[in-house]
């Protein structure tokens, strides 16, 4: 009998549980997406041998003190995830930028498919009424990188394939 009966609070992160092994693919999903996870393994069973910051487990016969401590030290290493405003401010917690009406239309489309490819023409085309060229595209995502840094956010260059927005490894999640 499992005595999972751990319910969320506000001031916890979304955390995923995830089944293991069963739901192996919702793992992923959730990893790809930077979604932290709680994998719940059987009496018996064996936890996966990798994992990612963002993930821990617990037996489903733990107590709902041992999975509301697992949640809360999930939650407390989890980046938490850039919103854009309707005034242009892109915030991660408590800080935020203010971008410029063309570096907002960037970042909608960059954050609609945060940490993924974003192509360049898809890119050029939410930026201007006509699409400019390689370089200009180019020094403006240079110059929003710079703007977005102190959030702990960056944007990289897929060679030949387009940017993608996520965390800056280098200074830590947001």
């Amino acid at each position: 009998m499992s005595s999972l009966t751990y319910t969320s609070d506000a001031a916890i992160a979304d955390v995923a549980f995830v089944h293991w092994p069963r739901e192996a693919a919702r793992r992923e999903e959730c990893r790809r997406a930077g979604v932290p996870v709680l994998l719940l393994v059987e009496p018996g069973g064996a936890p996966p041998l990798d994992s990612w910051e963002y993930e821990d487990w617990v037996r489903t016969t733990a107590d709902s003190v041992e999975v509301r401590a697992r949640v809360v030290g999930l939650s407390l290493r989890a980046p938490v995830a850039p919103v854009l405003d309707e005034y242009g401010l892109l915030r991660v917690g408590q800080r935020w930028v203010g971008l410029s009406a063309t570096d907002e239309r960037l970042v909608r489309v960059l954050l609609d498919r945060f940490g993924d490819v974003v192509e360049n023409g898809e890119l050029a085309r939410a930026g201007w009424d006509e699409p400019p060229g390689v370089t200009t595209l180019r020094v403006r995502l240079q110059r929003l990188r710079r703007a977005i840094e102190p959030l702990g956010l960056t944007v990289r260059n897929v060679r030949g394939q387009g940017y993608v927005l996520g965390p800056d490894a280098h200074r830590g999640a947001a």
